[in-house]
């Protein structure tokens, strides 16, 4: 995918391009790495997601090469179904997901992440093909997420009146 500025560890990326991580005091955050690194710590830009997200269109259409089209349909399964739900106790307010991806209950598709520092969301229309992507220096917490949301709102707002 060309992603030239995306990595799991600190020696694959140039780390002069890094934001500086905040935790939820607005306090700096030392550089870290997480042992469990491959469910999280993905240090990427927006550039090199944006790749990531055209792909996962692609991919959703049948217009990727990347994998096949069998990989892709596996990709994009939903685990849960009609004869198949959510396992008992979960809550059912939390979105169907696929590998990597969940089935948001606005019809959109896409992916969440948060790590100390750090959250994103990115996600895709698959009527319209059209994706968008947050990403912020500082953790999701129950004190931010309005206001992460409230950001959220008004850009796909603001980009839903391009022509």
């Amino acid at each position: 995918l060309q992603m030239k500025n995306t990595g799991w560890f600190f020696d694959e990326i140039d780390t002069s391009k890094l934001a500086l991580l905040y935790d939820e005091n607005k306090a700096p955050l030392a550089k870290y790495s997480c042992d469990t690194y491959p469910d999280g710590s993905l240090k990427t830009t927006i550039t090199d997601l944006s790749l990531y997200l055209i792909e996962l269109i692609k991919g959703y259409n049948g217009n990727s090469t990347l994998i096949s089209k069998k990989g892709w349909s596996t990709f994009f399964s939903k685990q849960f179904s009609e004869n198949h739900w959510q396992p008992k106790n979960s809550n059912p307010k939390e979105p169907n997901s696929g590998i990597f991806i969940f089935y948001f209950p606005s019809g959109e598709i896409g992916h969440t992440g948060s790590d100390l520092g750090a959250s994103s969301v990115l996600k895709f229309n698959p009527k319209t093909n059209t994706g968008q992507i947050f990403m912020a220096n500082e953790d999701l917490t129950k004190n931010n997420v309005a206001t992460f949301k409230s950001i959220w709102k008004k850009e796909k707002n603001r980009n839903n009146n391009k022509c």
